[in-house]
Order: structure tokens, then C-alpha cells, then sequence
């Protein structure tokens, strides 16, 4: 493949990086090697759950498998969630403006409310209210950490407000702050927070 595009480098993105096993990364180190030989870099980008930083702790307590850590582990990067409602506002305006199928005038929101989009309703214009729905959950659940929203609950608590509403749908018709309650509340947004408290624990302390 890179030498298809007369290049010297090639990157590879590995996703669900925490299921990977020994064998995977001695066959990815071997790879590296062989292309190294061959005059291109390989530059290796693993995405995963947090129980990645658990594999990478076990690594480094060996001397046969530290070399993995040296090789493919040597940074860091948390994806973070959304932290403030502006944040959701451009990920919430693509679903008024992303078509389906293309070509079409049916973005998702028009799809799921047709009558309230063609009357000016914009989900790309509810981040605050969507914001304060997520806040309030998080503020009764007690928890001590800063909130952000993962995208999986966003897409997930969206995707929920807009097939429970379908029914409503009228001119002038809005998704309520009770409706977007709801929706956070069916999507276990609690639960995956509750679930991960544990990383948000220890990226605040590491900031501080």
C-alpha cells in the first residue's frame, strides 16, 4: 500500500485496543520491524476502553514485555466528552442538517418531527436545554467530578427524545426540558458515569 503512493510511512489506527493480547502486539512489533527494514516508519494509534491503561500497567512489570510499552504505549491521550452546552451545539445542528437519503430534504430532525422542523423547530438550537437536562442528572446522582457527556449518551439520549416524540409532532411543537429528562434518564447516562467514575476521579487529581 505505501509503496502504491511512492510514500515511507504508514499509519494504522487499532480500535477495542483493550482486547488485544501479547501475540497481537508481537505480531504488530514484527510488522514494524519488517517495514522498518524495508525504509517505511509505522506509526501505531491505539484506541480503547480504560482497560487498556490496565494492560499497559501489567506490561511494564516485566522485562520481556516492558519493549511493547516502549513501542506502543509511550503516550497518553483520554478522549473527553462534551463539558459545556455550547459544546453540544454543532453535534446537535448536524442532525438538522444531515441528510438521508443524500440529495434529499429530509434531514434527521425532519424526519422524526416534520411538522415542528418545517415550522423552524432546530435541535441545534436546544444545547442549553439539553445541557441542564444532563446537569440535573448528574447533580441528583451526587456525583463529585466535573460532568461531560460522552458522545455515545448524547447520540443515544437524542435518539430517544426524537422516536418518543414522534407522536407529538405539530407546527410549533418543541422538545420540552421534562421530554429531554426523560431521555437522559432511559439513556443510563447515570450508569456509565457511575461506571467510570473512576476515570474522572483520577484525570481531576492529575490536573490539579
Amino acid at each position: 500500500m505505501v509503496e502504491r503512493v511512492a510514500g515511507n510511512t504508514l499509519v494504522v489506527f487499532v480500535d477495542e485496543a483493550q482486547r488485544l493480547e501479547l501475540d497481537h502486539y508481537e505480531w504488530l512489533r514484527d510488522v514494524q520491524d519488517e517495514l522498518g527494514r524495508r525504509g517505511v516508519r509505522m506509526f501505531i494509534f491505539l484506541v480503547g476502553q480504560p482497560g487498556i491503561l490496565n494492560r499497559k500497567s501489567s506490561f511494564r512489570q516485566s522485562v520481556d514485555t516492558s519493549q511493547i510499552v516502549s513501542r506502543f504505549m509511550v503516550d497518553e491521550m483520554r478522549f473527553q466528552g462534551f463539558r459545556t452546552g455550547d459544546d453540544l451545539k454543532m453535534s446537535l445542528g448536524a442532525y438538522d442538517t444531515s441528510v438521508f437519503p443524500d440529495g434529499s430534504d429530509w434531514p434527521y430532525t425532519r424526519f422524526f418531527l416534520q411538522r415542528a422542523f418545517d415550522t423552524g423547530f432546530r435541535l441545534g438550537k436546544q444545547q442549553q436545554t439539553v445541557w441542564k437536562a444532563f446537569e440535573a442528572a448528574h447533580c441528583r446522582a451526587r456525583f463529585d467530578f466535573t460532568m461531560e457527556i460522552p458522545m455515545e449518551y448524547l447520540a443515544r439520549t437524542v435518539e430517544i427524545a426524537l422516536t418518543d416524540n414522534m407522536e407529538h409532532d405539530g407546527a410549533g411543537f418543541a422538545l420540552s426540558p421534562a421530554c429531554w429528562a426523560r431521555a437522559v434518564e432511559e439513556s443510563n447516562f447515570v450508569a456509565a458515569l457511575e461506571a467510570l467514575r473512576i476515570i474522572f476521579v483520577d484525570d481531576a487529581a492529575y490536573r490539579q
